[in-house]
């Protein structure tokens, strides 16, 4: 089946020099090393932190590699035409930064004395909700992810409208635009741009054993107000994700009206 992340990007380690190298989460993975899978090669950041030669060699190095899809920031040079496809899920902001904490408060518990966040791009006091919890982790997450490694980790430093129509630029480069909103459709959609087929998939979502999160239900408004402060940016990016996915959705014969029921 095809692979999101390379299971051979787990199973190499840092060597101890650079795990003392605060600059650790630039360090770059070019197309020699890909291809003969030595050193490093990024772990769950893994696509982050290929070099635009490395981009290009992946599916040599990789031959079962039949997408790519992270959880982790984009590379800061990331090449906009590679021959094989890039698929996203973009989701509500709302709901995203409450199943963000829930993630952060699961790794802090199940590996105590860890940053607990994707990438260690940030630092929170052990136990802290949600309130307090957002006065640490960086803001606009997603167009900060797109735009790649520093503007994650550099997230002290406010983004601006320019680096949102970069975020964006970027976000069309993707063979796949999804919305998790719209789950199922979503799954039409790359069963038919991919030939997929019978991959019993359907009804198999990965939540929480609590459920979905729902901001609606688990942000009071104070909280809320507060969220909204940090993702004025997401929320236009994930507008324009919603535009991306509905065209090509239609192209492919799913308006509105259809669904996911064709």
């Amino acid at each position: 089946p095809p692979h999101a992340v390379p299971y051979e990007a787990f199973l190499s380690r840092p060597s101890p020099s650079l795990l003392a190298n605060s600059l650790l989460k630039f360090q770059t993975v070019d197309a020699d090393e890909l291809t003969s899978h030595q050193g490093w090669l990024g772990g769950a950041c893994f696509f982050g932190h290929l070099t635009p030669s490395a981009q290009h060699a992946l599916p040599r190095a990789f031959p079962n590699l039949g997408f790519v899809a992270s959880e982790g920031p984009m590379p800061d040079e990331f090449v906009l035409n590679l021959d094989y496809p890039l698929i996203v899920m973009m989701r509500d902001p709302y709901d995203r930064i409450v199943s963000a904490h829930k993630w952060w408060q699961f790794m802090t518990e199940r590996f105590p004395g860890s940053l607990g966040s994707i990438c260690s791009t940030y630092s929170a006091p052990t136990n802290s909700t949600l309130s307090v919890w957002i006065d640490y982790y960086p803001d606009n997450w997603v167009t900060r992810s797109l735009l790649g490694q520093r503007k994650l980790h550099n997230y002290h430093k406010p983004l601006t409208l320019e680096d949102l129509e970069r975020a964006k630029n970027r976000l069309e480069a993707f063979a796949a635009v999804l919305v998790l909103e719209e789950y199922d459709l979503s799954l039409k959609v790359v069963e038919e741009l991919f030939g997929w087929s019978n991959r019993g998939t359907r009804t198999e979502v990965n939540v929480s054993p609590g459920g979905r999160s729902d901001s609606n239900r688990e942000l009071d408004d104070l909280t809320r107000q507060k969220v909204a402060s940090t993702i004025q940016l997401d929320l236009q990016l994930y507008q324009h994700a919603h535009d991306l996915f509905w065209k090509q959705a239609s192209q492919l014969g799913y308006g509105k009206s259809r669904r996911a029921t064709a």
